[in-house]
């Protein structure tokens, strides 16, 4: 223990000397009061004398004790005031030594070429984070990416999670992190950051490597993306296991991988904040467990926001509701699902979604359309309930709906249940008319007879009932 050492306590959130101490003839110094992250440091680094009654020369080292946690395990600051001067030199230390390790960025730093997090032990969990995503930002390198797990491979039970950090991605198709092995990290996750990237994703793969064990996770984020992630093979199994996307504000070119067919993750829980969409969303055959729930979305889109072809089959389990779009172009509808007459898709719900166009579009066409290939069956289990799209021509085509639909207009307390079949009373086209049935619970309108006749039944009839004068009803 060295007495007689200055120590100063550095506030990370600004950089700034808080309070110093000098040490006892123990080599301790205590310092209280302190609120936030800090970094402790001698003012001198080195020291040359007598200590203890022995010549001593060599670095003064501190040892922070009495603390329950200790919150940042490694300090990036290219100024000094840290464990680290790089993010490539704290993560590989953090690799090296293993272990759930928390690194704190002070500023933005220099821009590196992409760091690998290949070689992360079993369960390993690496955390980083700074005071704020809109002062502390990481920077792809021109043609690079931010960080990437190459061909050392590492945890498939891991975790790598950014906490209040911006990422500026400038090179087209780039992403935070590329999967470049074969033994991905299990989970990604991203809260409270902003992404300066409208050209790039969170996550890309390279090749035939693979995103598939990849839960990714996208929190109270804000910015621009390309989508949440990217890749360049044509299966399902190279897209991410799940993505989880809750209370964001992002402007996106597309959902995922450009909005094509080639990969969709295997389970969708868009929920909560603001969504501007520029790319048709297309789900493949296979497609399971997609949600999307409680967004305001403004579609760019001169077709339909969310779609399937009508040769589609074993889709299941779609749910959209308490969703309201904004439309900019009159092209646009909510969505177009289709589904072959075999392997049916099966489970679709949508309920409480509103749209509208933007001011001075002009009306649009079917709101929300639900279809198949021309076969005697399309989708199964269809429930479409309280949609309404303001400026549109029709609200819905598609088969009826199933389950509970609630009222219906003046036939208060009855459910889809009660009445099965029900028409408008604006079907009726002209005064006097009334309602027939062409066949079962088909109804049909009855245009109104001439003046003093009577209505008698004649099964020639296309309604069964036919309007003649009372002499010809007599007989």
């Amino acid at each position: 223990p060295l007495a007689g050492v200055v120590v100063e306590a550095l506030d990370l959130t600004d950089r700034t000397v808080t309070k110093t101490g000098t040490t006892n003839r123990a080599g301790e110094v205590l310092l209280s009061g302190l609120t936030g992250p800090h970094f402790f440091r001698p003012r001198v680094r080195r020291t040359s004398g007598n200590v203890g009654g022995r010549p001593y020369t060599g670095s003064i080292q501190i040892q922070v004790v009495g603390f329950s946690t200790n919150c940042m395990d490694y300090i990036v600051d290219e100024d000094g005031g840290g464990t680290h001067l790089t993010v490539t030199s704290a993560m590989a230390d953090a690799i090296t030594n293993g272990g759930d390790i928390t690194i704190w960025l002070c500023q933005s730093p220099t821009a590196e070429d992409a760091v690998d997090i290949g070689g992360m032990g079993s369960g390993q969990h690496l955390t980083v984070t700074s005071v704020s995503k809109h002062t502390v930002t990481l920077t792809a390198k021109s043609n690079d990416d931010i960080f990437k797990q190459d061909s050392m491979g590492g945890s498939t039970s891991g975790s790598f999670n950014f906490r209040n950090v911006g990422f500026s991605i400038p090179t087209a198709d780039k992403a935070v992190l590329d999967i470049n092995t074969t033994s991905e990290v299990i989970e990604v996750t991203f809260e409270e950051c902003e992404f300066d990237a409208s050209t790039a994703y969170l996550l890309r793969q390279d090749g035939n490597d693979s995103l598939g064990a990849i839960q990714l996770e996208v929190r109270n984020c804000t910015g621009s993306l390309k989508g949440f992630y990217d890749v360049t093979g044509a299966s399902a199994t190279y897209s991410p296991d799940l993505i989880y996307a809750h209370d964001n504000i992002l402007a996106m070119v597309a959902w995922w991988d450009g909005g094509s067919t080639n990969a969709a993750p295997d389970r969708v829980d868009i929920s909560g904040g603001y969504y501007s969409i520029a790319t048709t969303l297309t789900f493949p055959s296979g497609t399971i467990e997609k949600r999307f729930a409680n967004l305001f979305i403004n579609s760019t889109i001169a077709d339909t926001l969310f779609s399937s072809a009508g040769n589609s089959s074993q889709i299941e389990d779609l749910t959209f509701t308490a969703i309201h779009v904004r439309f900019t172009s009159a092209s646009g509808t909510f969505c177009n699902l289709g589904s072959a007459g075999t392997n049916n898709n099966n489970g679709l719900f949508i309920d409480g979604v509103y749209g509208h166009m933007a001011s001075g579009v002009g009306a649009g066409g079917t709101f929300v359309t639900v279809e198949d290939d021309g076969a005697a069956t399309g989708w199964l289990d269809v429930h479409v309930g309280n949609i309404f799209g303001k400026d549109f021509t029709t609200q819905y085509s598609g088969p009826d709906s199933a389950g509970y639909g609630g009222d219906h207009g003046a036939l208060g307390g009855l459910g889809d249940d009660d009445h099965t079949q029900y028409t408008l009373k604006a079907t009726l086209t002209a005064k006097g008319s009334i309602y027939g049935a062409s066949g079962a619970s088909t109804p049909a309108e009855l245009g109104v007879g001439a003046n003093d006749t009577l209505l008698v039944a004649d099964s020639a009839q296309a309604t069964g009932l036919k309007w003649v004068s009372p002499a010809t009803a007599i007989g």
